[in-house]
């Protein structure tokens, strides 16, 4: 896509249509996230789906900003990338551990702190 209008706020150069990548890549993680969520309902812990989202939505955000044309934040990365960088690494931590909780808690031993 290109800005032709001189009086627009955007670049003149070609640039990707970031914004409609991200709309269809929420509604990719909203089908997926629904269908885990059918998957894990009513079972402790029950942040599973917030983790997972937060992993999708990084990950994606992160691979998505190399597309834009933003400012550099910190060490060569764009904000969006940083930010979608912590959010994938968080989600990728904690929903193993939560899986594992949940497997623990499915076995009758306690893992989680709260009643069932």
């Amino acid at each position: 896509m290109r800005y032709t209008n001189p009086a627009t706020l955007g670049q003149m150069d070609y640039v990707h249509p970031v914004a409609a990548y991200d709309g269809l890549i929420m509604v990719l993680i909203f089908i997926v996230l629904v269908a885990y969520w059918r998957r894990v309902r009513g079972r402790p812990p029950e942040s599973r789906v917030y983790w997972a989202y937060l992993l999708l939505f990084g990950g994606f955000r992160f691979l998505t900003s190399f597309l834009r044309l933003d400012p550099l934040f910190i060490d060569g990365l764009q904000e969006a990338q940083l930010l979608g960088l912590i959010y994938a690494v968080a989600g990728g931590i904690m929903l193993p551990i939560l899986t594992a909780r949940g497997r623990l808690d499915s076995r009758g031993q306690r893992a989680t702190t709260t009643a069932t």
